[in-house]
């Protein structure tokens, strides 16, 4: 081992003695061991190729790489805000809130629709009395824009001639006393007719006319006459004119008892379109200037056309 490492120092000082040898001679214990040609020249050579890529690797300098960052798109870092964190949780309570009310607005509705049904079997299975269906019918053929107003009774008295259960007898009487000279009026009311010859706002001047025509053959009694109080379906215009028209008769019976004349002017005749109202409208308006008892049988005349059209 000693005189291999000699040699090998020895070739590497001096590389031209081994390049002239071209040999190496490797000794072991004072002997050879193995003789490899060339070998020097192959390591001065590898040598040489080592240092001279040392030197060139020495003069080249090592290119220096810098990496470049864009600030602009870097994202700024945030911290993670407590909103963020609860985010998911508001989320499935708002959630849980808006089902539970669309499902109690849907179950509420079922509930009533169920509640409506049962009423509705309930009063199906009730009979209904005459009188509900007399009401039922009413509101069915009420017509459009009326309601129901109330009409209050007329009050006067009357001079009557006599009361029979028959018209017929009736019918006799009036004319003994047209002959007379006495104009009459018979008015059914409670199954009876009644004989009238005039009309007047007291009893005292009522007793006063009867005095006059009584005569012999026919007593005249001084009676209390009145109308029905009324409900009834009418138009605001209907409802105005007949009130208008209850004032206007009261006027003229005192007028008329007072021996002044009675006109179409104590009246009023200005209503349009009334069907209920036009058989008592063209009876005002075919008042003619009278007086006395002719006056008084056109009033008895109007009171009777304005109850038998209440009645109705």
């Amino acid at each position: 081992m000693l005189y291999a490492r000699v040699l090998l120092t020895t070739l590497a000082v001096g590389g031209r003695i081994m390049d002239k040898r071209k040999s190496i001679i490797v000794k072991q214990n004072g002997k050879v061991t193995k003789i490899i040609e060339h070998k020097a020249k192959n390591i001065h050579t590898s040598n040489q190729e080592a240092a001279a890529t040392l030197k060139e690797s020495g003069d080249d300098q090592i290119p220096a790489y810098e990496r470049k960052t864009d600030l602009k798109k870097v994202k700024p870092f945030k911290k993670s805000s407590k909103f963020s964190t609860f985010k998911p949780i508001a989320i499935a309570i708002t959630s849980a809130i808006i089902i539970g009310l669309v499902l109690s607005v849907i179950m509420f509705q079922v509930f009533v629709n169920v509640e409506d049904g049962s009423a509705g079997q309930a009063l199906t299975s009730v009979p209904v009395s005459n009188a509900d269906e007399e009401v039922a019918v009413n509101d069915t053929d009420k017509p459009i824009g009326t309601s129901v107003y109330s009409i209050d009774s007329i009050q006067a008295f009357v001079l009557q001639a006599g009361v029979f259960s028959e018209m017929a007898n009736a019918e006799e009487w009036a004319t003994q006393f047209q002959q007379a000279g006495a104009p009459t009026l018979i008015w059914e009311k409670d199954n009876q007719y009644f004989l009238l010859v005039g009309v007047s706002e007291t009893k005292e001047q009522a007793e006063k006319i009867a005095t006059e025509l009584s005569t012999a053959d026919h007593d005249i009694f001084v009676k209390e006459w009145s109308t029905n109080s009324y409900e009834i379906e009418l138009t605001e215009e209907e409802n105005e004119w007949l009130q208008h028209f209850r004032e206007s008769w009261l006027s003229a019976v005192q007028l008329v008892s007072e021996n002044n004349t009675l006109t179409q002017a104590h009246f009023e005749t200005n209503l349009e379109g009334s069907e209920k109202l036009s058989t008592l409208l063209e009876e005002t308006k075919a008042i003619e200037e009278v007086s006395g008892r002719e006056a008084q049988q056109v009033l008895l005349h109007l009171l009777m056309e304005y109850e038998k059209l209440l009645d109705k």
